[in-house]
């Protein structure tokens, strides 16, 4: 029979006030989230979409709908992620996440867990790596080194084939003048 209870806002001040900060809450996440956020809140909250309309509107929906919509609204669970792992200073055994936020530094000698990639920002937890694993940007002074080298030689390379491919064209020249067919 408790589902059958309507909610009205004059029944009391403290519930008017709750209903009121519901209703500016469902509005905000509304004009946020923009079209199709009604459908969004009703399967969050396991109601119809009429039902998250109506009591937008200011009407009457019962108290099992009320709590429903409410919670939907709420700030979601953080998931719980219990992946640990080993410090590479002191060997102890750390979170790699806390609150959804990857740990940067031991938590028990406070050295660094990883290296930060400039480019992206995704920590690199390989120490021996010299490039990062999801942008491919040098992380080291030594990658930095060997990826301009890596350019300096992809650019003579460039300019051999561009030479050649003058060459080429000089030749073809030459042969169409003394009348030579060409390759």
């Amino acid at each position: 029979m408790l589902g059958d209870i309507q909610l009205r806002c004059d029944t009391s001040s403290m519930c008017a006030q709750n209903v009121d900060q519901v209703r500016q809450e469902l509005s905000l996440f509304l004009r946020r989230k923009g079209h199709g956020a009604i459908k969004e809140v009703a399967e969050r909250a396991g109601v119809h979409r009429n039902t998250v309309e109506r009591f937008r509107d200011g009407g009457n929906v019962s108290l099992d709908n009320y709590d429903a919509i409410r919670r939907a609204l709420g700030p979601e669970p953080a998931a719980a992620d219990i992946s640990t792992r080993e410090c590479p200073h002191c060997g102890e055994s750390v979170p790699a996440k806390l609150n959804g936020r990857t740990l940067l530094f031991c938590g028990n000698c406070g050295e660094p867990l990883g290296t930060e990639c400039e480019a992206c920002g995704h920590l690199n937890t390989d120490p021996k790596a010299m490039y990062c694993t999801v942008c491919g940007e040098p992380l080291t002074a030594e990658a930095y080194e060997a990826r301009e080298g890596l350019d300096r030689i992809t650019e003579s390379e460039k300019e051999k084939a561009k030479r050649k491919a003058e060459e080429r064209r000089q030749r073809d020249i030459e042969r169409r003048k003394r009348g030579e067919p060409g390759l």
